[in-house]
């Protein structure tokens, strides 16, 4: 008999403005460090430097925590000084001027390239999403005369005015 469809839980921090813009990590029970990369952390990020110290952030119970412990620059969370919280989702993080925000994405393994690809790129969840017709057009047979009008170059129709 199939195993059943299981819910993974994938929480990660992401940097949403600030010098580390962009930049996310996936949390796990083991502790992560973040700090200046002359510390060889797991994440390196900008806004800290190796005398600023460094930030510990790991699950327990599911629930993501910060350690502001071995760090000098104050953490607010959600405008509320910390040194060790947890952080829930959608909780603001800021760590000097870059500000972070904590997802937990939840996706049943059945949800399949679209629950992945919807992790990947950082959206909530992707609606009526279907790879095929991504490539619906290019994949479609087409006539000797719609290929030349897209392979030749050169001519009135295929330059711009």
């Amino acid at each position: 008999m199939p195993e059943s469809p299981v819910s993974q839980h994938k929480i990660f921090l992401e940097c949403i403005a600030g010098k580390d813009e962009r930049k996310r990590v996936v949390i796990t029970e083991n502790a992560i460090k973040i700090g200046a990369s002359s510390l060889h952390p797991d994440l390196a990020i900008d806004e800290l430097n190796e005398s600023q110290g460094y930030i510990l952030i790991w699950l327990s119970n599911g629930i993501l925590v910060v350690d502001a412990g071995h760090c000098t620059v104050p953490l607010y969370i959600n405008n509320r000084e910390i040194k060790k919280d947890p952080i829930y989702e959608q909780n603001v993080l800021r760590i000097g001027n870059s500000v972070w925000r904590a997802r937990y994405n939840t996706f049943k393994l059945s949800d399949g390239l679209k629950g992945r690809f919807s992790d990947l790129i950082g959206l909530e969840e992707l609606k009526d999403f279907r790879l095929g017709e991504i490539f619906s057009s290019v994949l479609k047979k087409h006539t000797t005369e719609e290929m030349e009008d897209q392979l030749i170059t050169g001519t009135p129709r295929s330059l711009t005015a």
